[in-house]
């Protein structure tokens, strides 16, 4: 897999030119903690609508990255 050379993408596991992605991604445990750390906890994520929690006291529950 031919990779172009892009800051923030992982040399040999995209291909921007082919638009492909390796599958290595998606099971890799140092990617997947590269993610959680770069991406969820440096900022606030939606996780829903006001139209969700319409009373005083409502709440809304996600599961969301570790918190399976």
């Amino acid at each position: 897999m031919t990779t172009a050379r892009t800051e923030g993408y992982r040399p040999g596991l995209v291909d921007l030119t082919a638009g492909q992605v390796s599958r290595e991604i998606f099971v890799n445990d140092e990617i997947y903690q590269e993610e959680l750390e770069r991406l969820f906890a440096r900022v606030w994520l939606f996780v829903g609508h006001e139209s969700q929690i319409p009373n005083p006291g409502d709440f809304l529950s996600r599961a969301w990255a570790r918190s399976r």
